[in-house]
């Protein structure tokens, strides 16, 4: 795939989808929209994706771009779980669990008590402004979102992103937190996951990657550019 000159600011804010859009296979992190849409086969494969998370036309796509940016996904459910958990003894969150209906409440339970402190201020936001990034540039190769809303839309985000999390690996904890949330998942030790799990695999590799020169994420400053 060519090569295409970004900005320093557009490939910031296009890098906050690094992990999530990595963890999907082999994508291209120093381009617009991350794979080729003009390969038919790329195209087959969004196609796929896109149906699996429910997204079936431009529409619908748009209303999840909405839903994202206004915080009004999983992220508002995690902050009124960790404000209920906040007021509880550890007796009491024992026998909450215990009301609870289906096995993916009681592991998000779980994991929102976990985080119930570390997450208090930026609750899962980074996870969501990383889906919501990477859905940009997967529209962008599919067709559903033109170059120019993409760019106005990350540079509308970077504000909030800036203001939340003080660097990288902040903001890239927290994206794995969001998921560990979402898909009902503990982890006490990355190691043992690393192989089976993409996201994690993708954290540690970007991660490592920042002091390499020859990566497309080498000295990229979370500071304003």
């Amino acid at each position: 795939m060519e090569q295409e000159h970004l900005s320093d600011e557009m490939y910031w804010g296009l890098s906050l989808s690094a992990l999530t859009l990595q963890s999907l296979g082999n994508c291209n992190h120093r381009s617009l929209f991350g794979f080729d849409g003009k390969d038919e086969n790329v195209k087959a494969f969004l196609k796929s994706y896109l149906y699996s998370i429910g997204i079936f036309n431009a529409k619908e796509a748009k209303d999840r771009l909405y839903h994202y940016r206004h915080d009004q996904m999983h992220n508002r459910m995690f902050m009124e779980a960790v404000h209920h958990l906040d007021l509880l003894s550890e007796a009491e969150f024992e026998a909450h669990l215990d009301t609870l209906e289906t096995p993916l409440e009681v592991k998000r339970c779980k994991i929102a008590w976990l985080y119930r402190h570390e997450l208090k201020e930026t609750g899962i936001r980074g996870h969501e402004i990383a889906q919501y990034v990477m859905l940009m540039r997967l529209y962008g190769a599919y067709g559903y979102l033109e170059e120019n809303e993409i760019r106005l839309r990350l540079y509308d985000i970077a504000g909030e992103v800036r203001q939340k999390f003080h660097s990288w690996d902040h903001y890239h904890q927290n994206v794995l937190a969001g998921d560990q949330y979402v898909k009902g998942y503990e982890i006490h030790d990355h190691s043992s996951v690393l192989i089976s799990n993409p996201l994690i695999a993708a954290y540690y590799s970007i991660s490592n990657s920042m002091y390499q020169t020859d990566s497309p994420f080498f000295q990229l400053n979370w500071s304003e550019q």
